[in-house]
């Protein structure tokens, strides 16, 4: 018995029968118990307003490259070829008209050399053709003298005889008459007579026609003359097109003004007619820097591109610029293509294989233009989600990643059909 009345230690009967501690209050929460209340207290209440009146936002993400506002125009020659030279850069400004870049024309200048041979080899047939009807005139001249004078003296020759048998032909045919000679002898002389008349007449004739053959000869040479003319003015308008075509298509020129914003072969390289080679946004001298009027060539995949819509907030992040020290450019969505973009279009605006293989990876992307908010107060000329940005020139050709906003909601709209199907048994599909 004595053992069991010592449950119980002396010093703590003592405390509960002491009258001197009846008065002191018993504590049960400390101070830091309430410190930690109250601020869960804080945080709920936080948490409620935040989930009230906060907002979340569902983002579709992707990258693209800041062009200019302007018509883009490629460039691309006539013919195909080595290149040669490359005249002009990314974001170089060039004036129309401005040579781009110089294309071998093997083939082309073969020709020329061709059309130019076989020209001088038509001068120098005319002209040995001159030299020939000049030396030909001169002997032709002094022929058809000597022939007329000899002629002449033939025709003179047989007036003579012809006069001399006449007055023969009267006598004998007296005689015939009075039958002192033969007829045989009167027909031999009248024969005589009539054969001299005959030499005559075709003497005069062949003097007759000295001045025709002439005529003729001079007829003939002008006939070959002209056309050995024409061959040459012919082989000089080739020649002339086949110059004029060489310098076309062996220089590249812009064929507008504005800045290039794709360079797609390199020296050395071929290059097939009508690839591209330049592509250049047309603008004036004046729209770079801040006076640029840029958008967003954006491309995200074709799964998310479907919930973009025009209008929807849109936020662009240069490559240029440190996303988490000046934030991004506020934009807003423009135009959603309505198909997914070819990987030789992506190409023309990007300029980067790389570039083009990551967007595309999963398949063509959704092309997306983002319009640039402007503004007055920033030195880049745009609106940024961070102050006024940082202190630099967005220029067209930049590389950026791009967020659009495709919805924002209230957090407790994400936690109401989680409660009313724990607390109420609601589910989605009653």
């Amino acid at each position: 018995m004595a053992h069991e009345t010592k449950l119980f230690r002396k010093k703590a009967l003592d405390r509960l029968s002491s009258p001197e501690q009846m008065d002191r209050t018993m504590s049960f929460v400390g101070p830091r118990a309430w410190i930690l209340l109250l601020a869960s207290l804080v945080l709920m209440g936080g948490l409620l307003f935040w989930g009230f009146f906060g907002s979340l936002s569902t983002k579709v993400t992707g990258a693209g490259i800041l062009l200019g506002m302007g018509e883009v125009v490629e460039v691309s020659p006539r013919e195909g070829g080595r290149v040669l030279s490359l005249a002009s850069g990314l974001n170089r400004y060039v004036q129309k008209g401005t040579i781009l870049a110089e294309i071998d024309q093997i083939a082309m200048e073969q020709q020329l050399e061709e059309a130019e041979r076989e020209l001088e080899d038509l001068r120098n047939q005319l002209l040995r053709a001159e030299q020939s009807e000049a030396s030909r005139k001169r002997y032709e001249s002094d022929y058809t003298e000597s022939q007329r004078r000899t002629l002449q003296t033939s025709i003179l020759s047989a007036r003579d005889r012809a006069r001399r048998l006449e007055e023969m032909e009267k006598k004998y045919r007296g005689l015939y008459e009075r039958q002192l000679v033969t007829e045989g002898e009167y027909l031999d002389v009248r024969d005589r007579y009539d054969q001299a008349v005959q030499d005559i007449l075709r003497y005069e004739e062949n003097l007759a026609k000295l001045p025709v053959a002439t005529v003729e000869s001079r007829t003939q040479w002008e006939r070959e003359q002209r056309d050995l003319a024409y061959q040459i003015v012919q082989m000089e308008e080739r020649v002339r097109q086949y110059a004029t075509k060489l310098e076309e298509n062996k220089s590249l020129v812009s064929p507008v003004s504005g800045f290039v914003i794709g360079v797609y072969k390199n020296t050395g390289e071929m290059v097939a007619a009508g690839e591209t080679v330049y592509v250049i946004e047309e603008a004036g001298p004046a729209q770079s820097g801040s006076e640029a009027e840029l958008f967003a060539q954006v491309y995200v995949p074709t799964a998310q591109g479907k919930k973009v819509r025009p209008e929807m907030e849109a936020l662009v992040t240069p490559t240029v610029v440190k996303r988490e020290e000046y934030g991004s450019i506020r934009g807003r969505v423009l135009f959603v293509s309505d198909a997914p973009v070819s990987r030789k279009t992506m190409l023309r605006f990007l300029g980067n294989e790389d570039l083009v293989d990551q967007l595309s990876r999963d398949g063509s992307p959704i092309g997306v233009y983002v319009e640039l908010l402007d503004s007055d107060e920033t030195e880049s000329g745009y609106v940024w989600t961070s102050g006024k940005g940082p202190s630099i020139t967005i220029d067209r050709n930049s590389v950026c990643s791009v967020e659009i906003v495709t919805r924002r909601q209230k957090p407790i709209t994400l936690v109401l059909p989680f409660l009313r199907k724990c607390l109420l048994g609601v589910g989605e599909g009653q």
